[in-house]
């Protein structure tokens, strides 16, 4: 896992707070299960960005740096935990017991999951909250030009915070989804780049909800055909990511010279 990753520490989090709930909270009622693990982790989330939020608007620290450095603490706590108290008996690797089955997230027709279902609906409520919610235009004004959003009366402190703590909801959910369809355990290792690629989508797409959508198929459809890609032809599967690191360059670049030009 890439510890220099801005969002893995709320999305390893979540995952490893899912999985607890898994473990020890769970009910006979398989739609209550599978909400009850999705809060936690998105509380579990919310929580862990709210203090580099704090540190951010009252004392200027960025949040950069802070939400980098507090990976080595989430990283390191986790795997504590999967290498010695949770550790499941008999495995090879550092991970907890598997979640019961009344925890899996169902799957639709042809074995796609129906994460898909949550990733389109969040989508679509963040982009209405974007456009026809005042705090949506807040986030917008904010973003586009703080010192207009000040002379506007717009609280940019508070918006900085709310939009860490929504942030930070998003990936812990994202961990929760990640133990409930796919890993079924927490283990070492967890988060194996998944907030590293989801900065490089929002980069590309400039934060837009609708264009993170389109780009994030995008990213999928290179990583899952680049296996077969090396498989079936002498290409190596890191031609990848030089096709994700090219699109990054030219986006930073055209974000550059429209920065110049205002």
């Amino acid at each position: 896992m890439n510890v220099f990753d801005e969002t893995c520490n709320k999305l390893v989090l979540g995952g490893f707070v899912a999985a607890l709930i898994g473990l020890y909270f769970g009910t006979d009622v398989r739609f209550v299960n599978i909400v009850a693990a999705l809060i936690a982790a998105s509380i579990a989330g919310a929580i862990w960005a709210y203090w580099p939020a704090v540190l951010r608007v009252k004392m200027g620290v960025s949040e950069v740096v802070t939400t980098l450095l507090s990976n080595y603490i989430i990283v390191n706590f986790t795997e504590y935990f999967v290498n010695y108290p949770l550790r499941s008996s008999g495995s090879s690797v550092p991970r907890a017991d598997y979640i019961p089955d009344n925890f899996h997230f169902p799957n639709l027709s042809g074995g796609l999951s129906a994460t898909i279902i949550v990733a389109i609906a969040a989508i679509i409520l963040a982009e209405l909250y974007r456009k026809y919610f005042v705090k949506g235009y807040q986030f917008r004004v904010t973003d586009g030009n703080e010192l207009f959003a000040l002379q506007g009366g717009i609280d940019v402190d508070r918006v900085r915070i709310r939009s860490m703590l929504i942030g930070g909801a998003c990936a812990g959910l994202t961990g929760g989804l990640l133990v409930l369809s796919l890993n079924y355990t927490y283990e070492a290792n967890f988060s194996a780049d998944y907030g590293f690629i989801g900065l490089l989508v929002a980069l590309i797409a400039n934060n837009k909800p609708i264009a993170i959508f389109v780009i994030t198929i995008l990213f999928a459809a290179l990583q899952v055909g680049a296996i077969g890609m090396q498989v079936f032809t002498s290409l190596p599967s890191e031609i990848t990511r030089v096709l994700q690191s090219t699109m990054v360059f030219i986006i930073a670049a055209q974000q550059f010279r429209n920065s110049r030009k205002g």
